[in-house]
């Protein structure tokens, strides 16, 4: 936990001293992910989410069509009342008026409003095996001639109209088309959109329409392909010689609602996916070359075919460059000063204080961090005070850099491998090389 705890404060330190690679880094990051939170999370509230129903699978939306057309063509009122009776593929049949709720103008007490009314079977509920959010469900008994009137919101509309409040139970709306008003019983729980954009669900009792399409729950063992020929029986013993011509569909309700978006949703998330790849890459790949940039010189020079003596001078001139300003910027604070400074190839040091006070440090530092030269040099400046390693040589070594443990523990890590390179670089290399 400690190294972790020191990695991070070393990582943040080397990111805020270059604010612009820092910026671009959080640019490119909070896009990628920002892209792919967003898509995922739509695809997981469409494709993975779960209706708020029991057993989704086993539930199929059923239709009739012809082989030239795509429209859902459904059942006639009286053919739905007799396929409902003698379906042996489905343990229960419900049905709806139309797949998609009707808008409908409806009054709140004086408040206008305008939603969406599905109507349905008394016994749509309890196919679906659903709990409402609050009250009751409709039941077969409301969907009778003669019974009162009620109605079943949904969550969007009890949060986006009556602001979520649960005492909306017993309220009373008034549908002018159909001169009825309607006593809210229930709330449906959140996520329950069949048919498709309904704000209420109402009984069908007492409309002119006179079709249905029905909504079943496969009995056990029964696939939706057999529901679906069950209905292909069944339009072939209607009268009608256009109906009999009718092909049958089931298709699951989940899939139902969803629709056609399902291919494009998963394309798109793939995508994301892509892209979040690619910005995890270009942020890799400018790490690397920040990371590398003091040696990528050195490796140029190589290829060229630089001379060993050249490479060495160059190694020379680049660790003075940075060694004097921090020579200049801590001996002031220090109070003294070396007699002078070296620097050669060490086989196992970073740095040393020699006994006329002249510091020598390691070649190998001008292929290292500077925050790491740093602190070899302010180490061996605190050593011009105290010559060993007690604790108030360590505080000394605190107070002009806090940040030193992090880079003591990189070059113990790292600088094994600093000094093998060094090494490679410097060493005479064959032609075959």
């Amino acid at each position: 936990m400690g190294d972790s705890i020191r990695n991070l404060r070393f990582a943040i330190r080397s990111l805020a001293h270059a604010p612009s690679f820092t910026l671009g880094v959080i640019i490119v990051l909070a896009s990628g992910i920002g892209l792919a939170v967003a898509v995922f999370t739509i695809a997981h509230a469409v494709l993975r989410q779960p209706l708020p129903v029991t057993d989704q699978d086993r539930l199929v939306v059923l239709w009739g069509g012809t082989g030239e057309s795509v429209r859902q063509l459904p059942l006639e009122a009286e053919h739905f009342a007799r396929y409902r009776r003698q379906a042996r593929m489905l343990s229960s049949v419900a049905g709806v008026l139309s797949a998609t709720g009707w808008p409908h103008a409806v009054r709140d007490g004086s408040r206008p409003l305008t939603l969406s009314l599905a109507h349905v079977t008394g016994n749509f509920f309890d196919v679906l095996g659903s709990t409402p959010a609050a009250g009751r469900f409709l039941r077969p008994e409301d969907d009778v001639p003669g019974a009162g009137p009620v109605a079943i919101i949904s969550t969007p509309l009890l949060n986006r109209a009556f602001g979520g409040r649960t005492d909306v139970i017993g309220r009373r709306l008034v549908v002018p088309a159909r001169g009825l008003t309607y006593t809210i019983v229930g709330v449906a729980p959140a996520g329950l959109d069949y048919p498709i954009g309904a704000d209420m669900w109402v009984p069908r009792v007492g409309t002119q329409v006179t079709e249905v399409v029905p909504l079943g729950r496969l009995a056990s063992g029964v696939s939706a392909a057999q529901a679906a020929s069950e209905l292909r029986t069944s339009f072939q013993h209607e009268s009608s010689e256009q109906v009999r011509q009718l092909q049958a569909t089931a298709r699951p309700l989940a899939d139902y609602i969803v629709g056609d978006v399902r291919p494009a949703l998963w394309m798109l998330s793939g995508v994301a996916a892509l892209l979040l790849a690619i910005a995890c890459i270009n942020v890799a790949s400018l790490l690397v070359i920040r990371a590398s940039r003091r040696i990528r010189d050195t490796a140029i020079r190589r290829a060229l075919g630089a001379a060993r003596s050249l490479m060495q001078s160059y190694l020379h001139a680049q660790i003075r460059r940075d060694t004097s300003r921090y020579l200049t910027r801590y001996i002031d604070e220090l109070g003294a000063a070396p007699t002078g400074v070296r620097v050669k190839p060490l086989k196992s040091l970073w740095g040393s204080l020699d006994s006329r006070d002249r510091i020598t440090l390691d070649l190998a530092l001008a292929l290292a961090p500077l925050e790491a030269l740093k602190y070899v040099v302010v180490h061996e400046l605190c050593h011009l005070r105290f010559r060993d390693h007690s604790p108030r040589f360590w505080g000394l070594v605190g107070s002009l850099y806090p940040e030193w443990r992090d880079q003591r523990e990189w070059l113990k890590t790292r600088g094994h491998a600093l000094k093998a390179e060094l090494a490679r670089l410097i060493e005479p290399w064959s032609e075959a090389e």
